[in-house]
């Protein structure tokens, strides 16, 4: 319920202040006392539109707070939903502004008067006294005739809502397809040019790098091979070689290294090396022996980092990219092949669906007329 409400400067109200307890409450007055504009400020703080013209003259805005005590579990699930204190005591606040703005609040947190005027359905229902001429709405009439027999009638309306949603769901698929069907169609012969080209240059990942790094190698190939023959030929065939000299120096201290824990540990590590040299000796001639001085290589390896680039830069910036535009296209491609199909099965659905939306729809008509008929019946029997 509705426990207090101050208006400040609405209309000709500059400053008022009400208390309400439980029971029935009833205002009097003369006409023109402002009853009228006391229930419109009450509507306000509820969530009906508002008016620049209800700010008093002279003012910037028209404050209206409103307490409200409610228990109800909807209301307070909604405050709850959108992160609103929940409380049982709600304070409202609408202020109007004269330059044509509009704020509310709900326990201090700003709200839209959408969300005011769903919360307060469920708080008061405010009854004019012409509110009885709804009834000569025709919209308002199917209302009362499904809460006359909401038994009967809310099935069916549940199967016209499902049947309707298949409808919708379905058309719009078909649409999506066709016209994505019309797009590729046009792009067709060219998205076939793209595969084609990709397919044809078969890119792996991890290839540029790999490609760049043996480019590297042959640009630089006269150069490497020098260095790697020089190393191996002071390390293992110049005479005396490095090798020989690390063995010859091993054997002297190995017949010392019993005098002195210092002298054996030198020579262990001595003959470390000269063990680990030896293991070194047929990889570094291996590396060596691997340096091509091919210039046909190194041009085909340039033309392959070439036509990898130009992927790249068309499809993605990278191998993987290109790969994924691949499958992209593979897929585009297969959803041409099977949308002809698929088109025609949707249509089939299609037109399923409408049937069965316009049998339920019929149904409800019938239902409808039915019941109206009962009604009416039962109305004229009252009045008379």
């Amino acid at each position: 319920m509705i426990s207090h409400i101050t208006i400040r400067d609405f209309a000709i109200i500059e400053n008022v202040s009400l208390d309400f307890h439980e029971g029935f409450h009833i205002l009097t007055g003369e006409t023109g006392a402002g009853k009228s504009i006391l229930i419109e400020a009450i509507s306000l703080a509820l969530g009906s539109r508002a008016d620049t013209a209800y700010v008093r003259t002279g003012a910037d805005k028209a404050v209206i707070e409103l307490i409200v005590e409610t228990k109800d579990p909807e209301v307070l699930n909604l405050l709850s939903s959108n992160g609103i204190d929940d409380g049982e005591t709600i304070y409202i606040t609408r202020e109007i502004h004269a330059a044509g703005k509009s704020v509310c609040r709900i326990n201090g947190s700003l709200v839209s008067v959408s969300f005011l005027n769903e919360l307060c359905k469920n708080i008061a229902d405010i009854h004019g006294q012409y509110d009885h001429q709804s009834l000569l709405n025709p919209a308002y009439h199917i209302e009362l005739i499904d809460r006359y027999d909401s038994k009967t009638i809310d099935p069916i309306k549940e199967k016209v809502k499902n049947a309707y949603e298949l409808y919708i769901q379905t058309k719009q698929k078909l649409d999506s397809i066709v016209k994505k069907h019309a797009e590729y169609q046009r792009k067709l012969d060219f998205m076939k040019y793209e595969l084609d080209e990709i397919v044809a240059a078969d890119p792996k990942i991890g290839e540029d790098e790999k490609l760049a790094e043996k480019m590297q190698l042959l640009q630089n190939s006269e150069m490497i091979f020098e260095k790697l023959a020089t190393a191996y030929e002071i390390l293992y065939e110049q005479t005396p070689s490095c090798q020989d000299s690390l063995g010859k120096a091993s054997n002297l201290l190995q017949e010392i290294q019993s005098f002195s824990g210092d002298i054996n540990s030198i020579a262990e590590a001595i003959s470390d090396c000269y063990y680990k040299l030896e293991d070194l000796k047929k990889y570094l001639r291996l590396q060596r022996d691997s340096i091509s001085f091919s210039p046909d290589l190194l041009d085909e390896t340039i033309e392959r980092i070439d036509l990898l680039d130009r992927l790249k830069r068309k499809y993605g910036g990278s191998i993987e990219k290109v790969l994924n535009y691949k499958q992209e296209l593979v897929e585009n491609l297969k959803d041409i092949e099977n949308s002809d199909e698929l088109i025609e099965k949707l249509n089939k659905a299609l037109v399923e669906y409408k049937n069965q939306l316009m049998e339920a729809s019929q149904e409800l008509t019938s239902k409808r007329k039915q019941v109206a008929s009962e009604l009416e019946t039962k109305i004229n029997k009252e009045l008379n």
